[in-house]
């Protein structure tokens, strides 16, 4: 087999049941947070912030992560941050807001929506399609 077919072979065989378990496991992650939060009310207290510039030359990008203090069911006041960082969360210091929280998981705090399964539905829907794509395409040679 020549190096055409090799990279046939790793982009339709291969590459999609990565992009398959990653999604999967990502969604499985959020379903198993999401499944034993609850919503509270939280606070932000800071927003750490991430800025990473194109290697191409390009524009900056900056992500915000922020941090929550909130006072759980039980009575007593924690303190949480998002599981991700975002170009959307740059909510200003002291802003209240509904945010999801796992006792299991008490650091942790997502905001609620259907954005917890975002990311793990693309990456598996993507490889899904190519999988299937790489079963039904004759490989050269």
């Amino acid at each position: 087999m020549d190096w055409t077919g090799l990279l046939i072979l790793v982009v339709l065989r291969v590459l999609p049941w990565i992009f398959v378990a990653v999604g999967a496991w990502l969604l499985f992650s959020a379903w198993r947070f999401l499944s034993g939060a609850e919503r509270v009310r939280g606070r932000v207290r800071a927003v750490r912030t991430s800025t990473a510039r194109a290697q191409s030359g390009g524009g900056v990008t900056t992500t915000f992560r922020p941090i929550f203090t909130y006072t759980a069911p039980d009575g007593t006041e924690r303190e949480a941050e998002t599981a991700t960082f975002s170009t959307t969360f740059d909510f200003a210091q002291g802003a209240e807001m509904d945010i999801l929280v796992n006792p299991a998981e008490p650091g942790t705090a997502r905001l609620p929506g259907a954005g917890n399964y975002a990311l793990g539905g693309a990456l598996l829907g993507i490889g899904l399609l190519f999988a299937i794509v790489g079963l039904l395409a004759p490989l050269p040679g």
